[in-house]
């Protein structure tokens, strides 16, 4: 698939990823002096795809979480919904995008959604990517 072809869900409405880069931050990955630049929500996207762990700081906390949905919520914000293990005291919160930084994508995947996860989140009018 093309990185502009937005992907095709039943009842939902999916944008393309290359629509999203002007509000989205861009992230370095890679290590050394070679490294590729990434927009972030590329990133979100493939996480939730692959069931990938990640690690990131938000309001001077690190979060390890496994992102469950993807979106724009019903003000505008984009919105990551997460399974979180360490860093908070919510089980399955939703983040706002804009605050995240130091996003990293662990090399640890998970198997199954976190126990209250509800395909099709409510709180989204948009959703990119989703389990």
């Amino acid at each position: 698939m093309a990185i502009c072809e937005p992907l095709q869900r039943p009842n939902m409405r999916f944008v393309p990823t290359c629509e999203l880069a002007a509000r989205s931050g861009r992230m370095l990955i890679g290590a050394g002096p070679i490294a590729a630049p990434i927009d972030m929500n590329q990133l979100l996207v493939r996480a939730i795809e692959q069931k990938q762990r990640l690690r990131f700081l938000y309001n001077g906390r690190t979060r390890l979480v496994e992102p469950q949905c993807y979106g724009i919520g019903t003000t505008g914000t984009e919105l990551l919904r997460v399974h979180q293990f360490r860093g908070g005291r919510e089980r399955e919160p939703l983040f706002d995008v804009s605050k995240i930084a130091d996003l990293e994508v662990l090399n640890e995947s998970f198997v199954r959604p976190g126990p209250n996860y509800k395909k099709d989140d409510s709180a989204m009018k948009t959703i990119f990517a989703q389990l």
